[in-house]
């Protein structure tokens, strides 16, 4: 996943090089012309290849291009069996989370408890499953707000240029000089513990990405002959923008998001577990985590059994992010 990441944040950069080598004036590349005239040995050969070629084709529509892709087919599983677990959690067991059993302290797992018990018999697994609930929440509600301001800030300054893109560049600029758990830790020591001061922390230091990304693409875009034509034809700037090249431009911001997921779920984990992020005694997988950490030689299972669930919904959302990158690309 974090090749992903770094593959698009190098296009980004290539993209914003190659707009600036042609506002300098370096023209385009004219693509290769196709000879007009060819003998009947070379058109033979030309339509043998294409016959094959079409052959391929149909034998490849026996499934779908998404189905032949097995690291988008396997996190796509694991994420969706996530995703039910965390609509109903009720499905996957019968324990209340937040039940105590004095009776049942550090018990080690077992048929019964699945995943051991804690110092208070809480049930691990329950409260791992009903912590699948928050902690997929707070990945996506991290992720969207930024995906939106980021995408919609690189879409016009990328579009419009001048004073305005140099003020966002600059902003980003300094966003992206800091770590982003560094930043993260330290927005959330001065705002403190809670849900909504996690979901700011997230917000603040996640847009910069979008922006660069979006207005990478529209840097290119917008020179473009279907840009030109819109234009030709009287269209609005924000019909331009909004119907013409955004749809072309998102993809790279879509599969960034699909990794960002991951990324705010171990950071909020890490926050948990510091004693940053969620109240105390919530359900969550850093705070449960956090919890088995004075245990850890002892009752290892406190901290192992979330951290394994924790690694095996990071490893879906990787192998997802890497599918639909490969699906995207090939679209592209």
């Amino acid at each position: 996943m974090s090749r992903v990441r770094r593959q698009l944040m190098d296009e980004a950069r290539q993209r914003e090089e190659q707009a600036q080598a042609a506002s300098r004036g370096s023209g385009a590349t004219p693509g290769a012309a196709t000879p007009a005239g060819m003998g009947g040995d070379a058109a033979a050969e030309i339509a043998a290849e294409e016959g094959t070629e079409a052959a391929m084709v149909g034998r490849r529509r026996r499934a779908p291009r998404w189905l032949r892709n097995p690291s988008f087919v396997i996190g796509a599983v694991i994420v969706l069996v996530a995703c039910v677990a965390a609509a109903f959690p009720q499905l996957f067991t019968g324990y209340d989370p937040n039940a105590i059993d004095v009776t049942a302290k550090f018990l080690p797992p077992s048929a019964q408890h699945w995943f051991g018990t804690d110092k208070y018999g809480f049930d691990i697994y329950a409260r791992v499953v009903y912590a699948t609930r928050l902690d997929l929440l707070i990945g996506v509600g991290s992720v969207a707000l930024p995906f939106v301001v980021g995408s919609l800030l690189g879409l016009v300054a990328g579009y419009y240029g001048g004073k305005f893109d140099t003020v966002v560049m600059r902003i980003l600029d300094i966003f992206m000089a800091f770590p982003f758990m560094v930043l993260a830790i330290a927005i959330t020591a001065v705002l403190g513990k809670g849900i909504f001061n996690l979901l700011i922390a997230m917000w603040v230091v996640s847009w910069p990405p979008y922006t660069r990304l979006v207005r990478s693409e529209v840097l290119i875009a917008k020179n473009s002959e279907y840009v030109q034509a819109a234009k030709t034809l009287g269209y609005s700037d924000a019909r331009i923008m909004f119907r013409h090249i955004l749809p072309n431009v998102i993809s790279s911001s879509v599969v960034y998001a699909a990794s960002d997921i991951v990324m705010c779920i171990m950071t909020a984990a890490t926050l948990s577990f510091l004693g940053l992020g969620v109240p105390v005694g919530t359900a969550e997988w850093g705070s449960i985590i956090s919890d088995g950490k004075s245990f850890i030689q002892t009752y290892w299972w406190i901290s192992t059994m979330p951290g394994l669930v924790m690694l095996v919904v990071g490893l879906g959302f990787s192998l997802l992010v890497d599918g639909l990158n490969d699906l995207l690309r090939t679209k592209r």
